[in-house]
């Protein structure tokens, strides 16, 4: 099953800003789990770059896990450097408006 979203160029960029950055936090628990994530990182980059808006669940999953991350990041409640900070600070606003419409869909078990 696949979603379509209404994106603007300026939720597309924060949405790839989103998925670089949480990339280097390895919040991963095994590193098969890491390679499926990069691997729909690299997707949802990949159609966002074709301008394709139409996500299945496991990618919406890491575009969610990836703004959360962000968010966590923007309000230093996870720890990163200063640099890193400010640019999820940059992205807060977008970040706040993306993460109900992509969090909403995911099943309640993908947050345990």
């Amino acid at each position: 099953m696949s979603y379509q979203f209404n994106l603007t160029d300026d939720d597309k960029k924060t949405i790839v800003f989103a998925l670089s950055t949480s990339k280097n936090f390895n919040f991963e628990l095994s590193l098969q789990q890491e390679v499926i994530n990069n691997e729909y990182r690299l997707a949802v980059i990949n159609k966002l770059s074709n301008n394709q808006t139409n996500f299945t669940a496991n990618e919406i999953r890491i575009i969610s896990a990836s703004i959360e991350i962000c968010k966590l990041v923007a309000s230093k409640d996870i720890n990163a450097n200063k640099k890193l900070q400010k640019e999820c600070s940059k992205h807060y606003f977008t970040l706040n408006k993306l993460a109900p419409q992509f969090s909403q869909i995911l099943p309640a078990h993908y947050f345990d």
